[in-house]
Order: structure tokens, then C-alpha cells, then sequence
């Protein structure tokens, strides 16, 4: 449930995104800042700033209305989540690759099975 994105410039991080702490059904704690953290350079994690993404609406109202705009809006709408759905899939999927890929290439990385116990 955390987000970490790793650019050239800098890191993004966000934790439990999943969650809504502030008008949650778990969680309802309206003193929890909604946002994320953006570091970059050399810093201490004083350096890091969060950046504050408040909303006047919860994320699960926000998120039925993007599905009713679904409906209403019809295929031009779901062409654009459909498209932004198949990038998301192809991307995770590269990195899935990439990480088989260095796991092969470097025995370091690969478990190491006693011949013993599992021959």
C-alpha cells in the first residue's frame, strides 16, 4: 500500500495510499494530512517536504464519481481508462521482467537450496 516513484530528479513517496485517513471507513481522523513526500539531492529526512494534496471530497465519493462518469460519458470516457489501464499493466510488467532478469544474472541474488534436504 505504499507508492514509491524514482526519477532522475528526485523521490516520491507515498504511504498506505490506499487508505483514506481523513474520511476513511477504517480510519476517520480529520488531523491526518492527505499528500506525499518529495526528496531530493543529499538531505536528512528533515529535509524532505511533504507536499499537501487536500481534497473537499472523500476518495471513495471522488472514486464513485469517476465510475458514474464512466456510465454516463460512455466509450470515449472508457477508451481513456481502458488505454491508461493497459499502460499501468505493461509498465509493471516490464519491471517484473527486469527483476526476473537480474535475479538470473546474478547468482548473489538467487536462494540458495541445500542439496541435502532437497536433491
Amino acid at each position: 500500500m505504499e507508492l514509491t516513484v524514482a526519477g532522475t530528479s528526485g523521490i516520491l513517496t507515498q504511504d498506505d495510499f490506499v487508505l483514506d485517513w481523513q474520511s476513511g471507513f477504517v480510519f476517520d481522523n480529520p488531523d491526518i494530512q492527505t499528500g506525499f513526500i518529495h526528496r531530493s539531492g543529499l538531505a536528512t529526512r528533515n529535509d524532505f517536504a511533504f507536499i499537501e494534496t487536500p481534497s473537499e471530497r472523500s476518495q471513495h465519493a471522488l472514486m464513485i464519481d469517476n465510475f458514474a462518469d464512466l456510465i454516463r460519458n460512455g466509450d470515449a470516457e472508457r477508451e481513456i481508462w481502458l488505454s491508461a489501464t493497459e499502460k499501468t499493466q505493461v509498465f509493471l510488467d516490464a519491471i517484473w521482467q527486469e527483476i526476473q532478469t537480474q535475479t538470473r544474472a546474478s547468482p548473489a541474488m538467487t536462494p540458495q537450496v541445500n542439496m541435502r534436504e532437497n536433491p
